[in-house]
């Protein structure tokens, strides 16, 4: 397996990007004299089967000067991604290139960025048959990241639409974050021509499935609800500490199939990820209806997840992981 690093983070003195190519040792070397793992060059060959194919898979977490957020689930989930698509990969030598490359890059300059974790199965094979021995690539990137919405204020506004486009049911690849997002895109395209910040997407039985890049969820009856994604979508990391947050609470969430009737008839709404947190929907508009929502129910829970989460921030804490020092 091959790790590089990546960083698109703007410093005050340039935005230069920024890679390096990690070994086993060089990891090693650096976590004892605290060398960089960053430099200038990359190498991604023509003939990787994630550039031909969408041959793998990626997780994206958020990070600041003291922690990455839900670490080890991200991790738990690349594993078991890439597990279900038959790539081998050394977690363990991942957590470590992420965890040194953020030590080195979040500092006074850059207090928060976003962290992919992008895992190709390689080169070789011919045409889509799979290679005898491939060599995993993983290419660790840090990006810019945008702050979460801790509080609502009168000018707020999220507003929701329903794509066209319609998800397709694949029950071997759903809930795996892999390489191939074309709906996604295309999805993202239809959306900059409406007036609204997202859409929902339904798969071919019109059922509520997602967000273009976040999962769903709605409050109906004092309970809430997310939409299945056993046959397509994707099980996000932050979805599951939702689920998890609210059983801790005793207030168990239903997945369940979700219709456009049951957002519409839904008293709040909310759209999450592990770069936004909890989005409040403020307006959900579809056949020349707008529905509005009470926006309160999603930051009473935001403020309960802020609390639930301390613990997992605490194991990850990024200047005192034994794993690296």
């Amino acid at each position: 397996m091959k790790i590089q690093t990546l960083s698109y983070l703007q410093t005050q003195a340039d935005d230069v990007v920024k890679v390096e190519s990690v070994s086993k040792n060089r990891l090693l070397k650096n976590s004892i004299h605290r060398q960089s793992v960053i430099c200038e060059s990359v190498v991604i060959s023509p003939l990787d089967r994630a550039l031909n194919y969408g041959d793998g898979c990626f997780t994206t977490m958020y990070a600041n000067q003291t922690h990455i957020s839900l670490f080890h689930r991200h991790l738990q989930r690349l594993q078991t991604d890439a597990q279900k698509l038959m790539i081998d990969i050394d977690i363990n030598l991942i957590k470590q290139a992420v965890l040194l490359a953020a030590q080195e890059l979040l500092n006074d300059d850059t207090t928060q960025c976003a962290i992919k974790i992008h895992v190709s199965r390689g080169v070789g094979g011919r045409g889509y048959q799979l290679p005898d021995k491939p060599t995993p690539q993983v290419l660790i990137s840090f990006y810019q990241a945008n702050p979460f919405v801790t509080k609502l204020c009168n000018e707020y506004q999220y507003r929701l639409q329903v794509a066209q486009l319609q998800l397709s049911t694949q029950p071997r690849l759903a809930g795996i974050k892999h390489l191939n997002r074309l709906e996604q895109i295309l999805a993202k395209h239809e959306l900059q021509s409406l007036d609204a910040n997202d859409l929902l997407l339904c798969d071919q039985a019109n059922n509520v499935i997602e967000a273009t890049a976040a999962n769903v969820f709605v409050y109906i009856e004092n309970r809430w609800y997310t939409p299945d994604v056993r046959h397509c979508g994707v099980s996000g990391v932050f979805r599951q500490a939702v689920l998890d947050c609210l059983t801790s609470h005793k207030l168990p969430a239903i997945i369940k199939t979700l219709s456009i009737h049951d957002v519409q008839n839904a008293q709040s709404i909310f759209l999450c990820n592990a770069l936004a947190h909890i989005v409040p929907v403020s307006h959900f508009e579809h056949n020349s209806t707008t529905q509005t929502y009470n926006m309160q129910h999603c930051m009473d829970l935001q403020d309960a997840m802020q609390d639930w989460l301390l613990p997992e921030h605490q194991v990850w804490h990024l200047h005192n992981n034994k794993d690296v020092l």
